[in-house]
């Protein structure tokens, strides 16, 4: 015998005059589907379906989870209105499926994405009295299953082979509670897998603001011989470029010494960007670096200087993947390591011509840098994912022109750039892994723009004991910050 669990009155609304026909409709927000005979309607929130053998009705609930049910076989009586039929009881958030009405008739009822058999031992014996024999109870993704008598038919009592024989009712029986799979694939997941490691290029987009805006002009950091140098600086900007949607910046402090035959810079900084993910998702870096760059002199009485450096920066990344299962929003996130390493070599023609009081010095630039991000598993949501690590190698070329050009200011110069850019990797790294319980996925990684140009304007002016710069610049449309502003400020001693 099972438990009593709760008592509803449901007698009035089985009657059989139909309102409307459909073998779709919603209730409450909730999507009913059969793929027999179409519903009728008895009140606004009371629905019957006449159904034959065979007959398959599937329910699915506003969050994507349902059940089947399955009429094996019926007394033959076909003309009889009262052979097995299904009725749905909705209201408020609980969408109640009374299954019924049939003299004789196997019921079997399964989840409807996992196919988890909800009735176990009463499945095929399953037998309905002439009236109601279940009522599910859907309450925030559990399913509870009931048998359940209607007292103006008499029944008296539940048997071992499933028939119902109820004296008092109405009166339910817990037959047990289950928690339904949701509808949720690997296309359904695609958008926010591909909109987080897309957004891995966050941090590979830090690497260059590192080197081409902090670091874009190593020749204004140059001292005479024997002198020392000390320097703050700091960038920030935003990418908007095309889908992309985010902010990035950094902060350092250097110092350097001029040997005679190379002058020696070290910095110390820390990083961070933050991008915004689909579905209000985001992802956000931050973390640590350390830069040594050497600049020497090819030709001193030509202008000629080569600047040769390295650079490693360790940091965390912090993901909060949103995606839609059956219309809700659930989030998973994760926090996983970054690791990125590069070389450079760069060589300015310094002051190579001039125009007037203008100043040209063209450049060429080079760099390698390598991003990894540790393999992480997500916590939370209902579909939490497991990434394996990532690696990306990035190499750019870039050419350009720098200008200086004294204003009426005393002790005040505008300064500008133009260049161009070629990154000879055309796409990143492809993204593998696995949805925990729905199965893995090996996404193509993200086609690069290769060619893109970046310009800046600044001014750069004596303050104090000192020299500060101001320098906003942007990029078409590339793998670059969309816009950002670079300042510092400089001593030498």
């Amino acid at each position: 015998m099972k438990k009593i669990v709760s008592s509803l009155s449901i007698g009035s609304t089985m009657l059989l005059s139909g309102m409307l026909n459909a073998s779709t409709f919603l209730i409450d927000g909730t999507s009913i589907t059969s793929d027999g005979v179409g519903f009728s309607q008895n009140t606004a929130n009371t629905y019957y379906l006449p159904s034959t053998n065979g007959e398959l009705t599937n329910i699915t609930f506003s969050d994507g989870r349902g059940i089947n049910i399955t009429s094996l076989n019926e007394l033959n009586v076909p003309s009889s209105p009262d052979i097995n039929i299904v009725g749905i009881l909705s209201g408020g958030s609980t969408v109640n499926a009374i299954i019924g009405l049939g003299m004789v008739s196997n019921v079997v009822i399964t989840d409807a994405i996992s196919g988890q058999d909800l009735t176990g031992d009463y499945g095929s014996v399953l037998r309905t009295g002439p009236r109601p024999a279940f009522v599910f109870d859907y309450r925030n993704g559990t399913l509870t299953v009931s048998a359940v008598n209607d007292s103006a038919f008499g029944i008296e009592q539940i048997n071992a082979d499933g028939t119902f024989l109820f004296q008092n009712g109405p009166t339910y029986f817990l037959l047990g509670d289950y928690l339904l799979a949701r509808h949720y694939t690997l296309i359904d997941a695609t958008p926010s897998l591909l909109s987080s490691s897309y957004s891995w290029t966050s941090t590979i987009n830090t690497t260059t603001l590192l080197l081409n805006g902090a670091h874009s002009r190593p020749m204004s950091r140059r001292v005479a011989k024997g002198e020392k140098t000390f320097w703050l600086a700091g960038d920030w900007g935003n990418n908007d470029h095309g889908s992309q949607s985010g902010s990035t910046g950094l902060a350092e402090v250097s110092g350097g010494y001029n040997f005679g035959p190379v002058q020696v810079n070290a910095s110390l900084g820390k990083y961070w960007g933050s991008s915004n993910l689909v579905n209000n998702g985001d992802i956000d870096s931050d973390g640590n670096y350390i830069m040594v760059e050497g600049i020497i002199p090819v030709s001193a009485a030509k202008g000629l200087y080569a600047t040769v450096g390295t650079f490693y920066q360790s940091g965390e990344v912090d993901i909060d993947r949103a995606y839609l299962v059956s219309g809700a929003v659930e989030e998973s996130s994760a926090s996983p390591d970054s690791r990125t390493w590069g070389l450079r070599a760069r060589l300015d023609w310094e002051n190579a011509f001039a125009y007037k009081s203008a100043r040209f010095s063209p450049y060429a630039d080079i760099w390698h840098s390598r991003a990894k991000l540790d393999g992480y598993t997500e916590t939370g949501g209902g579909f939490p994912a497991r990434f394996d690590s990532r690696e990306d190698n990035i190499t750019e070329l870039r050419a350009g022109l720098n200008l200086a050009l004294p204003t009426s200011a005393p002790a005040v110069e505008f300064v500008a750039n133009i260049e161009g850019v070629h990154r000879f990797t055309s796409s990143a790294d492809s993204t593998t892994g696995e949805i925990i319980g729905i199965g893995s996925f090996d996404l193509d990684g993200q086609d690069f723009r290769q060619n893109w140009l970046k310009g800046g304007v600044g001014l750069e002016a004596k303050i104090g004991q000192g020299k500060g710069s101001l320098m906003l610049n942007g990029t078409t449309r590339g793998e670059a910050a969309s816009a950002w502003l670079a300042a510092s400020y400089q001593m030498a001693f």
